[in-house]
């Protein structure tokens, strides 16, 4: 699995312009007190899964989760998520917010498996290629 992980995280993410991430440079990968990122590592130490979440005060948001391609079908996503979840409730985060994709189905059942609720729906237009000027 080795390379830059271009490949399963900016090209390969189910979505739309609005859910989908650019490459991050070593300041975005970065995390802080404000930025957490927690990571699934298999046994040779590879990176196999990884979750960016937001944190204000008592408040978080995911920012987003991804688990490699070869990894996927496993709940993996999930674990890290949940494991994410529990580590900031411990710290006194007590809000939570996530999205996701109606295109990426592997991470709305893993939201709806840790209880997250919809609030809200995005919707995603793109202009024509092409206007007809007839009309």
């Amino acid at each position: 699995m080795g390379g830059s992980g271009r490949s399963w995280l900016a090209d390969d993410y189910p979505g739309s312009v609005a859910t989908r991430h650019e490459q991050m440079d070593r300041d975005a990968a970065t995390p802080t007190a404000v930025r957490r990122a927690s990571g699934a590592f298999a046994a040779d130490g590879s990176l196999v899964a990884m979750t960016y979440v937001e944190v204000d005060g008592a408040d978080a948001e995911t920012d987003f989760t991804v688990v490699h391609p070869m990894h996927r079908g496993r709940g993996i996503g999930t674990a890290l998520k949940a494991w994410s979840v529990l580590a900031l409730q411990r710290e006194g985060v007590r809000r939570f917010r996530t999205g996701g994709s109606a295109d990426n189905v592997a991470i709305r059942r893993a939201n709806a498996a840790l209880g997250y609720e919809q609030d809200e729906e995005w919707v995603a237009l793109t202009a024509p290629d092409s206007i007809d000027a007839g009309t």
